[in-house]
């Protein structure tokens, strides 16, 4: 009878060490799949942002060429710009040379040239 009461109350232990076991193993099968599923998710996430990514360097360099390009046409404009102000400050010297000139008088009959016209007399 000792026996008999050995061997069961062994095997109650055994199974409520199975359940436990079992109950763990659920347990883990579990958290596997959330790690699973979280796995998942981050890998979607992660092409999402190399798509994103990707754009975002198209973008740049489009960006760049159009900054490239407006760079250079603001270079030609401001080259533009300093030939027309150097234009204008030539033209103020000029004037200015001009303004300061007398005038010019109309030459004497003596220093005018002659015709070469054999009708007219001179």
């Amino acid at each position: 009878e000792l026996l008999s009461e050995a061997r069961a109350s062994s095997a109650s232990e055994w199974r409520s060490r199975a359940a436990v076991l079992l109950a763990e193993n659920q347990k883990l099968k579990e958290r596997e799949a959330a790690v699973e599923a979280r796995e998942a998710a981050l890998a979607g996430e992660r092409r999402n942002l190399e798509k994103r990514h990707a754009k975002d360097t198209r973008k740049v360099g489009v960006l760049t060429n159009k900054v490239r390009h407006l760079t250079l046409q603001l270079q030609g404009a401001r080259r533009s710009v300093a030939q027309e102000e150097q234009r204008a400050q030539e033209l103020k010297t000029k004037l200015a040379k001009r303004a300061l000139r007398p005038p010019a008088a109309a030459p004497a009959a003596s220093q005018r040239p002659k015709s070469a016209d054999p009708f007219r007399s001179g």
